[in-house]
């Protein structure tokens, strides 16, 4: 404790920022009239100090270009030195006491409801409403599909395309006969035909960008590559994040595909991926796949103070950036991959796709399913051998309000209302249901 009346420490760095002659610092404790910085780098005597008070309320920060009066050392050791600034600034005392105001709060709002009480309490995020749910995965589907109002009303201008994301829908493929394939992918998704798009699609995605678990084996892949030949389908190939040892098999699939001599795409979720794809340049196309997409997604964000504010910076992601781009190109990608998020997004010109109506806000390196269903309790995941594809029939419900679905180990959402704003640099649909 540092014993000075209204001091504070371990204040939350989204609460209040600090950056010290142009470097982040880090507040160790903080009152109205002084303020303590871990710094890394001995303190020059003017150094201009910047501090960033967060408006709940507004859901917005106020900089301000604090004067200090000196700056005392107070520890110091290899690494770094903690610093005393004594303030006299009254427009400074104001923001930090309201700022402490609004994380006094905020514990108390904590203390005594946990997290949904707080979002009701700080931002009207409606939490009662945390306890509807649906009966079960059944009714919850009739309640997002049952309407049988068409997810994308005019897809005449793009390319289509259906995602197999797990063995059990591969195998489905496979067998279909004589059924078209939205005919057969509407039967074994559960939803009405009418949904989908009227005309044939062109193209198959095979795979998952979250679970290597979902991957079909070699004998299947070939096979389902077979299938997508004779029905004249393209196929792109969507690639999980790669965990450490996995790249020798993901090596060995690529020498494997590489084999059959056919144009194809591999949609690459990490940055391991396509390093190694780049020593496959002539064979494959490389894509940049959803979740390597940094666009803010979350189904809560309607209920987030004074983020209308800021629409037109959250319709952006990495993608957004000329000089990231150029960067992209350096390794062969033409193509960046989107996923629907509730809202308009900003896309930038170029050959995009866009996966609906499903999108991720979540994945965790392993099964949070799996260990519900074997364990009895999500939090008790860990590597598996061998996967028994119980996302294949099951699935983790949550309240009514969110739309959202546990799959495996990716949490989805979903946005009914993509139709609507679907930008106009979009030349793919991938459904993904």
């Amino acid at each position: 404790m540092c014993g000075e009346y209204e001091c504070v420490e371990g204040v939350p760095s989204g609460l209040i920022g600090c950056t010290l002659g142009g470097t982040e610092a880090h507040i160790a404790r903080i009152s109205p009239r002084a303020l303590w910085l871990r710094v890394a780098a001995p303190l020059a005597g003017d150094a201009p100090l910047i501090l960033a008070f967060y408006h709940p309320e507004q859901g917005a920060y106020t900089r301000m270009e604090i004067q200090y009066d000196r700056a005392e050392p107070v520890q110091c050791d290899d690494r770094s030195a903690l610093v005393r600034l004594s303030i006299s600034d009254g427009g400074y005392a104001a923001a930090v006491r309201r700022a402490l105001a609004d994380y006094a709060r905020y514990v108390e709002c904590m203390d005594a409801g946990g997290a949904a009480l707080c979002g009701q309490m700080l931002t009207g995020y409606p939490a009662d409403g945390d306890e509807d749910f649906h009966s079960d995965l059944q009714s919850q589907w009739s309640a997002w599909f049952g309407d049988g109002a068409s997810l994308v009303s005019d897809t005449q201008s793009r390319e289509t395309a259906l995602l197999l994301g797990d063995p059990e829908l591969c195998a489905a493929f496979l067998r279909r006969g004589e059924a078209s394939v939205w005919e057969f992918y509407a039967h074994h998704r559960g939803v009405p035909r009418s949904i989908l798009p009227e005309e044939p699609p062109q193209r198959l995605y095979i795979g998952s960008a979250s679970c290597a678990q979902l991957l079909p084996d070699a004998a299947t892949l070939d096979a389902l590559l077979d299938a997508a030949e004779r029905a004249d389908l393209a196929v792109t190939l969507l690639l999980p994040p790669l965990r450490t040892g996995d790249g020798a098999s993901l090596e060995a699939l690529l020498r494997h595909l590489e084999s059959r001599r056919e144009p194809m795409e591999l949609s690459v979720n990490d940055w391991g991926a396509l390093e190694l794809l780049q020593g496959h340049r002539d064979a494959f196309e490389p894509v940049l796949g959803p979740l390597l997409n940094k666009l803010r997604r979350d189904p809560r964000m309607q209920w987030k103070a004074g983020s209308a504010v800021h629409n037109a910076l959250l319709a952006q992601s990495n993608f957004n950036d000329p000089h990231f781009l150029t960067f992209l190109r350096g390794f062969g990608i033409r193509r960046l991959e989107y996923e629907c998020c509730d809202r308009a997004i900003d896309v930038p010109e170029g050959h995009h796709s866009l996966h609906l109506p499903f999108y991720h806000t979540n994945t965790s390196a392993w099964c949070t399913l799996r260990a519900l269903c074997e364990r009895g309790d999500r939090g008790m995941q860990g590597p598996a051998a061998h996967c028994p594809h119980w996302c294949a029939r099951n699935a983790q419900l949550y309240p009514k309000q969110l739309n959202l679905i546990g799959r495996g180990n990716a949490l989805l959402a979903l946005d009914r209302s993509v139709g609507a704003h679907i930008p106009a640099h979009i030349d793919r649909l991938v459904y993904n249901l």
